[in-house]
């Protein structure tokens, strides 16, 4: 028996499971974006819990629960003392060899990370071919390339940035005020629509709300000014503070904008447009984008501050314009367009909505600065990569490596310097593109300036990955092996591996090809030639990808989805692969009973039979996919062994081995103060193994 089936710390786990969410420097997350990673603290618990066994000696087992709270703290992830004492004890239990783990649904890599830390012979695997790249930027070439990689990425970083500022630097125009030169951070736009009260007809800016700055230390907004003559621009913007008291006696409020809920409603006449009317505009063309607000930073002031968008803003943004129109008019003699062209994901494809308001492909999220900038700084990385091979003669594979992080850092540009991005008042801070897990339609938008020295530019985001790497190189574990397949059909020989630990799809949870063809269509455009085999087709590869993409109504009874058929062949080859004597850990975390009753049905049709459930929190409450979607705040642990099943039981005998199964979960789990939830989640999994062993469950009769 591994301890993992016998007990773990849930409180302290997830305790520093959310202290890890809500930390991001030098996490993984900072590397590039995947979605619904798991914290690294509670991966590293469940993982050794998994490898070691447990002792017939209670105080040794105390021990090892005490050992595991400490090996789980996130002030822990570098303890080289913690470390070398999970490995020694988990290699006395392998004869002093390394225990070989998979993760066959690897995604961001966190799993096959933490397996690595604990110095396992580690195998990832998946069929997307941006967790792929991910994963090999976060399992091989740290622990390949170490500080060398670091200098060298920093080093071309710099060069691109120099190199792409000379050409772009123009176009992001500075304000002198006096003495005092600002740092422009970011632009605040809003899309506009004609109001469609002929009497009035002005430009009405689409805001949800009025707020620059809404927390406990300050509170700042634009003020609309209306304009009574029938001028097209009949709304101008001013920006005050307001103290509560104020905001109270005034008859304006700052968290009613012009639009909610896709209902407009014009400032000057208090005409209404209908959500229906408002896509309709859109896909019309007869909405444009306004520049209303410039977010700054002054050298002898501390905070960020705000100012009403300057005609000398207009002219930089409009001579990007220009720029760009002259580009794409003397592209013809170019091999491959200089822009994504490629279409968006079909209409009503689970979470997008842009498409109804008249985008059809990817490159209409981004404006035309925009789209400039992201030309500029993937032509530099080219060069870079041209420069690296031709005149400074690296080897082929450390140049593959460091421009891949260099890739990266384009790729998190365009995240960040998109028309899904807007501002976020609570923080003052830019809620970037994938602050949720959709495409919706965003009524304003913010713009970055990528040559700042703050959060959001391009020199950040170079830091942000030349920080993770210093953490990724201090593990001295040989690297994984990272694998592009299915894992309907994995690549290894049976009974090969000790534990297998994975995260797998959730039905309709994250639809992961669509959301990473976001960054596919310009990672493609600079690594086309470096990895050939990822990147083939037009779009992320959708045909073997297991993901339910309609909604889940479905009954006891129903035929099997595409997604469960596939997911149980999946769990097929893990057992396949799995030893005979080894531990698999399945992560799941949705709210839809339907898709629990599958999961474990699908389980139950395998040779693999649960022996252990456990709530880990994993995600951060607040989040606005968990309160919106099937999404849960604790992913449910399951434990699972190959057992050879016996064929059938009498009803009457079944629940008699389940009373004495469950008194004596039970009675450990009240010992160790688990309580609520956490006591009943943890107790079914005794119930799923006796369930389990049995092929067939009949009553008297048969």
């Amino acid at each position: 028996m591994k301890f993992i089936e016998y007990l773990l710390p849930l409180k302290a786990i997830g305790k520093e499971a959310i202290r890890e969410k809500n930390t991001r420097k030098g996490n993984i997350s900072s590397l590039h974006t995947w979605w619904s990673r798991k914290p690294l603290t509670v991966t590293r618990a469940a993982l050794y819990a998994s490898l070691v066994p447990l002792s017939c000696n209670n105080q040794k087992n105390i021990e090892t629960l005490q050992f595991i709270k400490e090996l789980a703290k996130k002030d822990n992830l570098l303890n080289e003392h913690i470390l070398e004492y999970a490995k020694k004890t988990i290699h006395a239990h392998f004869d002093g060899k390394n225990p070989r783990v998979l993760d066959p649904f690897a995604g961001g890599g966190s799993i096959p990370l933490e397996a690595l830390r604990l110095g396992c012979e580690t195998y990832s695997l998946d069929y997307n071919p941006i967790a792929i790249l991910i994963q090999k930027c976060t399992l091989e070439y740290p622990q390949k390339y170490g500080d060398r990689l670091i200098k060298e990425v920093k080093k071309w970083g710099d060069w691109i940035l120099i190199e792409s500022y000379q050409e772009l630097h123009e176009f992001f125009p500075q304000n002198d005020f006096g003495a005092q030169e600002e740092q422009i951070l970011s632009y605040i736009w809003a899309r506009t629509i004609p109001c469609q009260n002929v009497k009035c007809n002005i430009e009405i800016p689409l805001l949800g709300k009025f707020w620059l700055a809404n927390n406990s230390k300050r509170r700042i907004t634009l003020r609309p000014k209306i304009e009574t003559s029938h001028e097209k621009n009949g709304v101008n913007f001013s920006i005050m503070s307001i103290d509560r008291a104020a905001e109270k006696s005034s008859n304006f409020d700052p968290t009613k904008g012009t639009v909610s809920k896709a209902i407009v409603e014009c400032p000057r006449c208090k005409n209404r447009i209908n959500a229906k009317q408002l896509s309709a505009l859109f896909r019309e063309k007869k909405s444009s984008i306004r520049m209303i607000a410039v977010v700054t930073e002054m050298p002898q002031k501390k905070g960020k501050h705000y100012r009403i968008a300057t005609e000398k803003d207009i002219r930089g943004f409009k001579k990007a314009t220009m720029k760009l129109k002259h580009l794409m008019e003397h592209q013809n003699n170019i091999s491959m367009s200089l822009l994504p062209e490629e279409d968006l994901p079909p209409k009503n494809t689970l979470g997008f909505r842009v498409q109804r308001y008249g985008a059809k492909k990817w490159i209409d999220l981004f404006n035309a600065r925009q789209q400039l900038v992201l030309l500029t700084f993937i032509n530099k990385t080219r060069a870079a990569l041209k420069k690296m091979q031709e005149e400074h003669n690296y080897e082929v594979d450390f140049a593959r490596a460091v421009v891949s992080y260099l890739a990266l850092a384009v790729s998190k540009l365009a995240e960040i310097n998109c028309m899904q991005s807007h501002w976020d008042s609570s923080w003052e801070k830019i809620s970037t593109t994938f602050s949720r897990h959709a495409f919706p339609m965003n009524w304003d938008f913010t713009e970055i300036n990528p040559f700042s020295q703050r959060s959001y530019s391009y020199q950040k985001i170079i830091e942000n990955i030349t920080t993770v790497l210093t953490s990724l190189i201090k593990i001295q574990t040989p690297s994984a092996t990272v694998v592009h397949g299915s894992a309907t059909e994995l690549p290894f020989p049976n009974n090969y591996f000790d534990v297998v630990i994975t995260d797998p799809p959730y039905y309709d949870n994250i639809p992961y090809s669509y959301l990473s063809d976001f960054f596919y269509i310009w990672l493609k455009k600079m690594l086309y030639d470096v990895y050939p085999q990822l990147f083939l087709t037009d779009l992320t590869p959708k045909t073997k990808e297991i993901v339910e993409y309609q909604k889940i109504t479905k009954k006891n009874g129903s035929n099997q989805t595409a997604f469960e058929m596939l997911l149980k062949k999946a769990f097929f080859e893990i057992s396949r692969v799995l030893k005979n004597n080894g531990t698999a850990i399945i992560i799941f975390a949705h709210k839809n009973l339907y898709a629990w009753e599958s999961l474990i049905e699908i389980l139950h049709t395998t040779n693999l039979v649960i022996t252990a459930t456990w709530p880990l929190s994993t995600e951060l409450k607040t989040r606005l996919r968990a309160h919106q979607s099937a999404t849960l705040s604790s992913s449910i642990y399951i434990v699972a062994r190959k057992k050879e099943k016996k064929e059938k039981i009498l009803i009457s005998s079944l629940i008699k081995e389940l009373k004495t199964k469950m008194e004596k979960k039970l009675d450990i789990l009240l010992r160790a103060n688990i309580s609520g939830a956490d006591f009943f989640i943890s107790g079914i999994g005794a119930g799923l193994e006796v369930i389990g062993s049995y092929k067939k469950t009949i009553d008297s009769t048969g």
